[in-house]
């Protein structure tokens, strides 16, 4: 078995442990919707920390541009996207709302 050491911080599901796909992450983060647990059905919902953390991102570089004077800042800015865009699953956090 290979060590994936992307795949040891992707959330699970709170109730069977199932992991969530990156897909189902994206489609959370971006859509709002909560994920849907394939194997026991609990609703996950994203933590507004976390939602507040990813609509901020976007305007760090912009803050940074005040005290570091870079060359191409349309390049900085893409890039730092892609990194904000590569690490989402790595960081989003979810909770949960029992009906027990």
């Amino acid at each position: 078995m290979v060590y994936k050491w992307w795949d040891k911080k992707i959330c699970k599901c709170k109730r069977c442990s199932n992991k969530f796909t990156r897909k189902e992450i994206y489609k959370s983060v971006f859509g709002g919707n909560p994920i849907i647990c394939n194997s026991c059905n609990t609703k996950h919902y994203l933590r507004l920390l976390t939602r507040s953390l990813f609509s901020f991102s976007p305007t760090f570089p912009l803050f940074v541009r005040i005290f570091i004077d870079y060359r191409n800042p349309l390049l900085v800015y893409i890039i730092w996207i892609l990194i904000a865009i590569l690490i989402i699953p790595f960081y989003a956090r979810y909770y949960t709302k029992f009906n027990d």
